[in-house]
């Protein structure tokens, strides 16, 4: 997703883009138009820490979709989440309880042996 992140803005003009406005340290304070000066393990970490801030729905904001096709690359993007959350959550939720299901029928089974064992000995 993070390549995607990139590759999107460069499909609009580079001054509006998200790359613009990195917080990457400069002897300006500003960047200048080409986004040539930033590295491209730079940019992948920018764009790796924006798709896992945007996945897990903390969204700090200090890298935000400028432009119009980042900002419905960023909508899709983060649908997909939902929806790929959703499905993993309820596949883990069914799989513990199949799981307590059957720990459950253990434990009652353990129960009933020892109640039957109590009732013969007569222990209570």
């Amino acid at each position: 997703m993070a390549c995607l992140f990139i590759e999107v803005s460069k499909l609009e003009s580079e001054e509006d883009s998200w790359k613009q406005r990195l917080p990457v340290p400069q002897a300006t304070g500003v960047r200048s138009a080409n986004s040539d000066e930033i590295s491209n393990y730079s940019l992948y970490i920018h764009a790796v820490y924006y798709a896992s801030v945007t996945v897990s729905h903390i969204g700090v904001g200090d890298i935000t979709a400028n432009t119009t096709m980042e900002r419905l690359f960023n909508c899709f993007f983060t649908l997909t989440a939902c929806f790929t959350y959703a499905i993993l959550f309820g596949n883990m939720t069914s799989l513990v309880l199949q799981f307590t299901a059957g720990l459950r029928s253990k434990v009652l089974e353990s129960y009933h042996i020892t109640m039957d064992f109590i009732n013969k000995k007569q222990l209570s």
